[in-house]
Parts: C-alpha cells; structure tokens; sequence
C-alpha cells in the first residue's frame, strides 16, 4: 500500500447551498459539459455568489447582498437603474500541471437543465452535479480534492511519498489586501472579507496521533504551506482544520440572555435564552410571536431560535412564556424534528398542551437568581414540544410540588448560571427524560421506583413523559437529607441510563459495591449513578472526588457502556497513570466501567490551581472514544464569587480566568482576555491532547447564564453564548451570519457552530455494510 500525506484548508466559513436538493449544507459542483465557456469545468454556488473551478486556478465572484436584498418590489417613483456592486478574484495554481485532470466525485442524484438564450449548441439537459471534485496530479505525484463541509468549501492536497510539496502556491489575483492574522489567511474583496482558516497537519505514528505544525507562509500575494519542525516523511499526513462553521448573534433589540443550545439532523441550530421585552426577531406564523410579560425590573420570556445549518438566516422564531418569569435549561430534537424545552416557570398562566400532564402553575416561595430575575410565587419545571415548524405545540406540562422546583440553589450553586442546570433527552419512541432540582416534599412520584420520597433540603429529580408529554411514565427524587442536585442524564445502550449531579449529603443512596460509598468531604461532592429502564433500581451509584469541593457536571456512555463524566474539583483529584494532564487543575474527566465501581482513567485539566477556571456547559464522548469538553470562565464568574448574594451561605468560592489553560497549535484562537469559551477535545483513554482553543472577544466577557449546549457524535459544537453584554459587537461572527451585530442596548443571544474534524472516518463501500471506524482504520 502507498503512503499518502494529505494537506487540507478551510476556505471560505459560512457558505450556504443556494441551488440543487442536496442534502442541507452540501455544495454542488455542477459540470461543464458545453452550457458555458470552456475554461469553466465545474462550478457551485456559495454564499453571495459563484465559484468556478478551472483547470489552473478558481475564479470566485460575489455580490453585495446588502444591496441585492434591500430591494423591494414596490413601485419606484423615480425609476433609475439599479447598480449593484460586485467583485471578482482568482486564485492561480502557481506552475500547476498543464495536463492536470478534473474529476467529479460522488454524483448527487438530481441534474440541471440548461435551455437558455437562442444559440442550441448552448442547451444541455441531465447535467450532473457532484459532491467534490478531484484535481489529478495538479503537481507532480500531488492531487488536489475540492469539496464542502456544512457549506464550507474545502480543499485536500494529496501528496505520494517523493512529491515536492514546497511546490504548491496559491496566488491570489484582484484582492483588495492579503493577510496573515493569528495564522488565518484573511482575503479582502470591495465587498466582503474572506478568511482561510489556520491550517494543522497530524500524523498517525504506530498507535500515537502526533501533532504536526503547520503554517502559511504569505510572499506578496502568494501563499504556501511551512512546516517549521518538518514532518516524517514515512508516514500519512493529514492536514485538516478545525471549522468554525458559523457564529451569529439573534440580533433582539430586546436584551437577551444566552442559555442553550442543540442541533438537528441537518445540522440545523437551535438557541434559546430569555428575553426581556418586545424586539426578539420573531417569524411570521411562530407560536408566539408577542412578549408575554414577567416579573420585577427584568421581566423576562424565552426566546428560542432555529438557524440554518450555515447560520445565514432564521427556519423560525418565537417567545415561549406566560405572565411571569421564565428560563430555559436543556433543548433536544427528537427524530420527527420536533424540538423539546425543558426550563423553569414562575408564570401561572404558562401554555400547557391541550392533555398536559399538569395544566396548573403548582407555585412556592419567593426566589431570586442571577440577581435579578424574580420568582415571585416559586417555580415549577415546564416541559414543551413544539411542531417542526415552530408554528404550534405537541405537547408542553408543568412538573412540580408546592416548592420550588426546577432550580439548582443553596451550596450546589457553585458557579453563575448554575441555578439553571439540568438536561432533557429524548428516546426512539419520543418519551422525554428530564434531569432536575426540587425542593417540593411532594412531587408526584411513581410506586416502586428507587426513592419515592423526599430527602430533604433540595433533591434531584427524575422523570421519564410519555411523547406529547401528557403521562408521567415513572418519577424518581435521588438525593439525602441535605443539598442534592441532578445535572445531565444519558440513556445506554442496553436501555438502562445514567445520571450525574452534585450533593452536600452524607447519607446520598449509593451501592457498598461503588468506588465511593462515603462521602468524601468538602462543601459538595460529585455523584453518578446508573438505574435500570424503570427507575426501580440502582445498578450502580457513587461519590466522586476528593475532600475539597467536587461536583460533576455532565455525563456520557459509550457503545461498551463504559461512563465519563467531567466536572470541577478544588482538592487533589485521582488522575491515573499515561493520561494526558496538567497536574493540580481543577477541571476532570473520568471514565468508569458501566457499574461505576472502578475507574478505567481519570485526569485534570486546567492552570494547575485548585481555583475552578471553567464552567462545563456541553460534553461529548464520540463514536472513536474522544472526549470533547466546552465551557467558559472569567469575570463574569468572578464577579459572581465575589459578590454578596452568592457568599450568604459561608462559602468560599474558588473562581477564576481561564488564562493559561493549554491550547494546540491548530487552535482557532490561542489567546484570551481570560473571559472567554474555551473547548478542548481528548484523544481515547485521555493518552493525548488532540485539540484545545479559546473562543471569544477581546474586550467582553463570553460565558451563560444557565443551561446546557450540546456536540454532536460528529464533533460538532452547537453552543450558546450569552454575548455582547454593554452593547458591544466584540463577540466574533461570521461574514453573513444572520445578525453580524448585537441590536440590544445590553447582550444578545449568540450561538457558535464549530467542527473537529479529526480521527473518525466514515466510508461507504458499494455491495457492503456501511463500515464507520477511526483513524487508523482498516476494511
């Protein structure tokens, strides 16, 4: 077998499909086959305009969409003609081969007509359409493969063992400027400015993925790829960047507080936050499209959004609420496209279906959280289901006791946003699962299941409703006589799931077989537990962490059933021999067999302090056994540690930056204000460090409010940022995202869509099963 060493760019983040019925986010390279001029061989729409592939360069033309989509159709009472700018560029294969051949790779199965103008010869019906096309020995024993990723256009160079790869140069030809900014090649047009991501390159040395850097290296208006530190020239290489497919502000004129995000089949994103008056960019026919109202100086709703997959515009838009205050925690998409909420209400008069479980606001005492969102009658947990469209409800219930219910409060309030934690999934049936807080004595619990009756304090709670969310199938408390909270919850293959928190209880239900217990000390400790289908018993329940501090955050299982989890620790926490670590930080992860009794590895990440650097708000173990990790720090939980309300318990809380946290070199972004997200992605069994970057503004402080976000088994982020806070525009978008701009006088809701795009390989082979592997792979 030949060795290859592949080369890869991103070109172009945030280019949308425009023609054809491909599959959400997939360019269509249509072939030439006489319809245009010859040095045209294919060509593909993408975002405001039209790249054509030539045997020795591209040619990209764009139009301003401003101008072209300002136009209206009414009446011009001064008629005149209409001028819209435009802009053309090339980029040339510098002493490209002139034999080089193109081929069209992966047909769609829809064609084009072409039957325009008068000349015939011009007319060509069944024109193909293809996924990708390959450049054939562009350079000498080097190929070149141009395709799309979400609406991405990207581009391979395959290079054969001998190839000279200082060879490849791209020049660029009728740019405004050309620039290397934090090693991201930016291309400006008159009309827009276009940015070529930081290339990276890996290997795969024996059973280690090493690390290859990899850089542009920009002469004038030519660009090449350097490799400062060489590679081995005996082994694959693979160049292939981390994708910020698309970040986008909602653009509410309202203040507007990011919470939570999810995603769809068809990559689509999903954001909700909570709104504080009327000016959320509502859809024509969405299921609220008034604000509803609230409590106190900052009443408040959700606001819940759904973008494209490439995040140029709104599928739909609406509030969801009552008279009072509303938050949401945790959303998910069942496999019908219906998106579920799961959040907090105060309202009494909150839109329930028309055979909701609960039709009546159960209420509670007073609370207050983050300051300044009230809840003035108590709370209750809601569940709602919208349609697919977003135009209407399957389903939507209240869930409560006379307490409060559906906030995480008192000691296991560790960091901002955590009032709000908690997590919904979905199953193949359409049942949903909820993962929750209640302080009510009498919940509606379910006979035979592992706790039917209250703890005390604050106890997690459980549930499992029926598809339009008008049964209550089985409901579990899970905590002991103190603070007990139930975060994230994951269902395993074997039809059994798992459920992760954080309790202040010495007398929490565990199994003598767990690896803890006991309690372990501290203000709070961690918790993971696994329960059978029904609720009716432990298989499997444990502390986790140290002396100190500790909670878990959220959990994962993978196909073997094995359990991780990750969260925040303040003591000296287990880290088992050659894993990757940084000694003496306090964020973990730990994978555990699948009755949580034994640790397989455990690690920390961080600044190597005991103070608490990030905030989880989504983890991922995929298909290959990576783990991902996204969260955020800095001054906003700072502020929060310092701050009168949060310290009225005692406790000391140890919260800081996220400033010396370990970044790759294929980052997106190595430096930071110390107030930004920061994702970070391990290699299996946590051996090595695959990926780690910041993410954020320079002069803002990126973090949530509450709720959780979610990547999916592809390595995709889809995340919610509360951004822009003071009315800045510093929270970086993409050139035509749906809102480039914060429109509120204080924050808006913005939402990051971001590829890893490494280590897992999907390959379809004609008259065989569908094989889907990891690097390396071998059929």
């Amino acid at each position: 077998m030949r060795n290859l060493y592949l080369f890869a760019c991103i070109f172009l983040s945030g280019m949308p499909l425009i023609a054809g019925t491909a599959k959400t986010g997939d360019l269509q390279f249509i072939q030439n086959l006489g319809q245009w001029q010859n040095n045209i061989q294919y060509t593909a729409p993408v975002y405001g305009g039209k790249l054509f592939l030539e045997n020795n360069c591209f040619t990209w033309y764009f139009s301003n969409i401003a101008e072209i989509t300002s136009h209206t159709h009414e009446k011009d009472q001064h008629p005149e003609l209409k001028v819209y700018r435009s802009h053309a560029f090339k980029t040339n294969f510098v002493d490209a081969n002139e034999n080089v051949q193109l081929s069209g790779l992966d047909k769609f199965t829809n064609y084009y007509n072409y039957f325009i103008g008068s000349d015939e010869q011009k007319w060509r019906g069944n024109v193909p359409a293809f996924q990708g096309v390959l450049y054939d020995n562009i350079y000498d024993n080097i190929q070149m493969k141009v395709y799309s990723s979400n609406g991405n256009m990207k581009y391979d160079f395959i290079s054969e063992p001998g190839a000279d790869v200082s060879k490849i140069k791209l020049q660029y030809e009728g740019l405004k400027e050309i620039k290397i900014i934090n090693g991201n090649l930016h291309l400006v047009t008159s009309i827009n400015e276009i940015i070529e991501m930081k290339p990276i390159a890996w290997q795969q040395l024996s059973e280690e993925k090493v690390l290859v850097p990899c850089e542009f290296r920009l002469e004038g208006n030519t660009v090449s790829f350097y490799f400062p530190e060489g590679y081995n020239t005996n082994a694959q290489l693979i160049i292939d960047p981390a994708t910020l497919i698309f970040a986008s502000y909602t653009g509410s004129t309202a203040d507007n507080w990011g919470y939570s995000a999810t995603y769809d089949d068809d990559g689509n994103l999903y954001g909700a936050g909570i709104v504080m008056d009327d000016g959320y960019p509502v859809t024509t026919g969405a299921f609220e499209e008034d604000f509803q109202g609230g409590e106190g100086f900052y009443p408040c709703d959700v606001g819940i959004s759904k973008f494209t997959s490439d995040g140029t515009d709104l599928v739909y838009s609406t509030y969801l609420g009552g008279g009072g205050s509303e938050l949401p925690h945790s959303l998910i998409v069942d496999s019908a496209n219906q998106l579920i909420v799961y959040g907090t209400t105060g309202s009494d008069d909150f839109p329930t279906g028309p055979a909701a479980f609960d039709d009546t606001f159960n209420g509670g005492d007073f609370e207050q959280v983050t300051y300044v969102i009230q809840f003035s009658e108590g709370s209750d947990i809601f569940l709602t289901k919208f349609a697919a469209d977003g135009g209407s409800i399957i389903g939507s219930t209240y869930f409560g006791g006379s307490g409060k219910d559906g906030l995480n409060l008192h000691t296991t309030s560790y960091n901002y946003g955590d009032h709000a934690r908690g997590e919904v999934v979905v199953d193949v049936f359409g049942n949903s699962y909820i993962a929750s807080c209640t302080e009510s004595s009498d919940i509606p619990t379910t006979t035979g299941v592992v706790q039917e009756d209250f703890g005390g304090e604050q106890d997690g709670v459980i549930a499992k409703f029926n598809d339009d969310l008008s049964d209550l199938i089985w409901c579990t408390y899970i905590g002991g006589s103190e603070n007990d909270g139930a975060y994230s919850l994951k269902k395993a293959s074997d039809g059994q799931f798992l459920v992760c928190g954080g309790t202040a209880s010495d007398d929490f239900p565990t199994l003598p077989s767990a690896l803890n217990p006991d309690y372990l000390g501290g203000s709070v400790d961690g918790w993971v537990a696994k329960l059978n289908s029904d609720a009716s018993s432990f298989v499997g329940s444990t502390y986790i962490g140290t002396d100190e501090y500790d909670q878990t955050f959220f959990v994962d299982v993978d196909a073997e059933n094995n359990v991780y989890i990750t969260g925040q620790t303040s003591g000296d926490y287990p880290v088992t021999g050659g894993v990757y670590s940084n000694a003496g930080s306090s964020q973990f992860i730990t994978k555990l067999n699948a009755d949580v009794s034994e640790i397989i590895y455990s690690t920390v990440f961080g600044t190597g302090s005991s103070i608490v650097n990030m905030a989880p708000s989504a983890f991922l173990v995929d298909n290959c056994q990576n783990v991902y990790v996204s969260g955020w720090g800095g001054g906003t939980n700072v502020s929060f540690a310092n701050s009168a309300a949060s310290n009225e318990l005692g406790i000391v809380y140890e919260l800081g930056y996220v400033t010396g946290m370990p970044t790759t070199g294929d980052a997106y972004q190595s430096t930071t204000d110390g107030s930004d997200y920061y994702f970070i992605v391990f290699e299996r069994d946590a051996e090595a460090l695959i990926y780690a970057s910041f993410f954020g503004g320079s002069t803002t402080s990126e973090h949530v409010d509450g709720g959780t976000s979610r990547f999916d088994k592809k390595g995709r982020i889809y995340q919610a940022v509360c951004a822009g806070c003071g009315g800045s525009d510093a929270f970086p978008t993409t050139d035509g995202a749906y809102s480039e701009t914060n429109n509120s006088f204080n924050c808006n809701l913005g939402v990051i869509k971001f590829e890893f795009t490494f280590g897992q390989l999907n390959l379809e082979v004609t008259a065989t099963p569908d094989y889907q592997g990891c690097v390396p792979f071998t059929v």
